[in-house]
């Protein structure tokens, strides 16, 4: 595993609420020049989610987040020619022809991202990030008192983290696991309050990120989870109202 122990510590910290000392532009610059193809590899795998997301943006006819690594004219032509997006997207896009079904179906796209095979931070954040829109469906379901085994239809039964959420699709509330006991804690206090319930699902994420890199310095994971928490912090600067609601509507509806 190569040592980036240089591109490590010159990057400046990063904080919520605080515009960073570095642009996007010159992080991708810096992470262009110095990591490995491999690495240069991972770090597009982990900015795949941003395509995904984008992909749907695409067919709302909405401006694309321009962090991932395709542009809008890009994904026109991946749609086109049948490559870069995964095969599950591409037999998506081929089986869901019309506009409703596109949207109505995305949700399946996202569980299907979300059961990829990965390894290193990739893995662990993307466990997180799933987990985390999984708690949140579940408590939104309890709250508007929709069935979980409809929310959770194209989900994999037989991961341990969903079977215990179908577990308790006939109680009266959903308790999630420990780690996950203060993101309930949250969403009960500031459901009403859109974007200070995004805020606080960034400040979650910031702090589960953190902790995934803590004792791998001078590594990819390292770069990688700065990357990840760069994006967060881009987000918290660029946030308002409408979007904390639209965001949070988009991970749970």
């Amino acid at each position: 595993m190569k040592n980036y122990y240089f591109l490590s510590t010159s990057l400046p910290k990063l904080s919520l609420g605080a515009v960073p000392e570095i642009s996007y532009k010159e992080l991708q610059y810096l992470f262009d020049w110095n990591l490995s193809f491999r690495d240069k590899m991972k770090l597009q795998e982990f900015k795949r989610f941003i395509d995904l997301k984008n992909l749907r943006l695409f067919f709302l006819k909405r401006p694309l987040d321009p962090r991932g690594n395709l542009n809008h004219k890009e994904i026109e032509e991946a749609i086109e020619v049948g490559n870069f997006f995964p095969s599950y997207v591409l037999d998506f896009l081929k089986r869901e022809e019309s506009f409703d079904a596109k949207l109505k179906f995305f949700p399946y796209l996202f569980a299907k991202f979300f059961q990829e095979k990965r390894e290193g931070f990739n893995e662990k954040c993307f466990q997180m990030e799933q987990e985390l829109r999984l708690v949140l469906t579940a408590l939104r379901a309890k709250k508007l008192d929709r069935d979980l085994l409809f929310e959770l239809q194209y989900e994999d039964p037989t991961n341990f983290f969903i079977r215990d959420i179908l577990s308790q699709n006939s109680q009266e509330e959903y308790v999630p696991p420990a780690e996950y006991s203060r993101v309930k804690e949250l969403y009960e206090n500031l459901v009403q309050d859109p974007k200070e319930l995004y805020k606080a699902m960034l400040e979650f994420r910031v702090k589960r990120i953190e902790e995934l890199v803590e004792d791998k310095p001078f590594t990819i994971d390292f770069l990688l989870g700065y990357f990840a928490h760069f994006l967060l912090v881009e987000d918290w600067n660029q946030l308002d109202s409408a979007k904390g609601k639209a965001v949070l509507e988009s991970i749970v509806a």
